[in-house]
């Protein structure tokens, strides 16, 4: 394999209690030496063009250990080998002059994190405020390239289009709206996200390509019509805060408390310090379960995916959908009718979780 995009989960610890996050937290860092046993056994599998990415936790807590990777990477990229650049998702919260100076820099991408008019109430008090002086101070930093990750609830999507406005009203030149699936949304909380989507779609920015890289980022470009494959160890690896090593960074969230599940076995690439990087290649390797994560293999109560209609324009991420079945490949009723609106299609009710009969029709177009 060639990796574009390796994640490295530089800890565990967080200072915000955001009340949808997923991840279970302990006071674990990823350790120096993992972190120089990735440079030696991953680095090499990289794409001529590729990012690194810090990732936690919030990896600002750690800092200093974010430096010294950087550092690292740099030493062993010293003879241009590859067109490497960084990027980093944080709360903001302890981004001060000496960070944004690095950042700026090394030319990060910094993914921040903001929930709108509920930053306050979902992430933490005071939050907001402190997040506008931070964008506005972004102005001095030209080598940062800033997107805005807002997470979506149930509880707060008829608040969307107010959210969206205060963010591009911040100076937001990129937005990326993400959505909390965790239990399933109900029939009427589906209709107001249509209903928001509608009114918001005109507002947002062009999409960023570099948004691509976000889990289930797929779009049909060239004309060409292609089933939908999970990138997780085809074009990204992850290496987690204990040392093991994943397709993607939400595997090893996903599979906290599963360790000694088949899944684990399956998807565990194993731990960086005894990792054989020459098990990662061919079609039989370490790989092979990932290289199953195809939206044809996905299975909904109303059928195999393979048979829907609608295949070509599908794509859903199983870890994702995962977090809500509580088994990867198996995607919830709802969770179709949702995916429907995201991409501004048709809807059919709960009757027809395949689309292969048709509802009441829900429109989220523009």
């Amino acid at each position: 394999m060639r990796w574009t995009h390796l994640t490295l989960m530089m800890t565990e610890r967080c200072n915000y209690r955001c009340v949808y996050c997923y991840q279970q937290r302990s006071q674990r860092d990823l350790a120096d030496d993992r972190i120089r046993q990735a440079c030696t056994r991953l680095l090499p599998l990289a794409a001529p063009r590729c990012r690194v990415t810090f990732f936690g936790g919030e990896p600002t807590l750690v800092f200093s250990a974010v430096r010294r990777a950087v550092r690292r990477i740099e030493v062993w990229n010293r003879g241009g080998q590859r067109d490497l650049t960084y990027g980093i998702t944080t709360n903001g919260s302890l981004l001060g002059p000496c960070k944004l100076a690095f950042l700026n820099a090394h030319r990060f991408r910094v993914v921040l994190s903001h929930d709108g008019v509920h930053q306050d109430r979902h992430r933490a008090p005071g939050s907001t405020a402190r997040l506008a002086r931070l964008l506005e101070s972004l102005g001095d930093y030209p080598g940062i390239r800033l997107a805005v990750n807002c997470v979506v609830t149930r509880d707060t999507v008829r608040d969307l289009p107010a959210t969206v406005r205060l963010l591009l009203g911040l100076g937001v030149p990129r937005l990326i709206l993400a959505y909390d699936r965790q239990s399933p949304w109900r029939d009427a909380e589906i209709v107001a996200l249509a209903a928001a989507l509608r009114e918001v779609r005109p507002l947002l920015p062009p999409p960023d390509p570099e948004d691509e890289a976000a889990p289930g980022a797929f779009r049909q470009t060239d004309g060409e019509r292609r089933i939908f494959r999970c990138p997780a160890g085809e074009t990204r690896l992850a290496l987690a805060a204990d040392g093991t090593v994943w397709g993607c960074h939400l595997f090893a969230d996903y599979f906290r408390g599963r360790q000694h599940t088949d899944e684990f076995t399956r998807y565990c690439l194993g731990d960086i310090r005894r990792l054989d990087p020459d098990s990662l290649a061919g079609r039989n390797g370490l790989l092979a379960p990932y290289r199953q994560l195809a939206m044809n293999n996905g299975l909904t109560p109303g059928g195999f995916c393979m048979f829907c209609g609608e295949l070509f324009e599908c794509a859903i991420c199983p870890l994702d959908a995962a977090l809500s079945s509580g088994r990867i490949g198996r995607i919830p009723e709802w969770y179709c009718r949702f995916e429907r609106i995201l991409r501004g299609g048709r809807v059919p009710g709960p009757g027809a979780p395949d689309g292969r009969e048709s509802g009441a029709a829900l429109q989220a177009g523009p």
